[in-house]
């Protein structure tokens, strides 16, 4: 697997295909990261906090789990993740500027109708942490859908 490197808009792998990011990914973006923005400056003014879930700060998982399969998932249930809790938002907004060439390959991705895989979940309890798929999940939002398919294991906890 490979990397793609950002040089001005313009995503250039190590192979040297280049793909330009649609501009129409590239507004989606920046409409995401400054909501996400306002929504953390009045959560700071209201002393909430917008920080994601990590797993191991909420629960310690016992040796139960249970492959549950593929399910399409409410992407208001997923509020957590096993890292990248600086990347994005609770609402999975992207916090970083950084992060545009990623995120608007996968939204450029969506909007030209190409069929991505599954994110990777963990559910405990009721609510969902990301293994795998926080840019697809950020962009799905972004665009309004209400859910995602999703690879789903549940981990018991004691």
């Amino acid at each position: 697997m490979y990397a793609p490197i950002s040089l001005n808009n313009v995503a250039v792998d190590v192979i040297g295909r280049e793909n330009a990011i649609l501009p129409e990914a590239r507004q989606l973006f920046t409409r995401a990261l400054m909501a996400g923005s306002l929504k953390r400056l009045t959560a700071a003014v209201t002393r909430q906090s917008r920080r994601l879930l990590v797993l191991a700060e909420q629960a310690a998982p016992v040796g139960n789990r249970a492959y549950l399969g593929v399910r399409t998932v409410a992407l208001d249930d997923i509020a957590g993740t096993l890292d990248k809790a600086d990347a994005f938002d609770r609402q999975f907004h992207p916090r970083r500027e950084d992060m545009v060439t990623r995120w608007a390959g996968v939204a450029g991705a969506v909007l030209r109708g190409e069929t991505l895989p599954p994110v990777e979940l963990i559910l405990v309890g009721d609510t969902y942490y990301v293994v795998d798929g926080h840019h697809r999940i950020s962009v799905a939002r972004a665009l309004g859908q209400a859910a995602i398919e999703a690879v789903v294991t549940e981990w018991k906890t004691a």
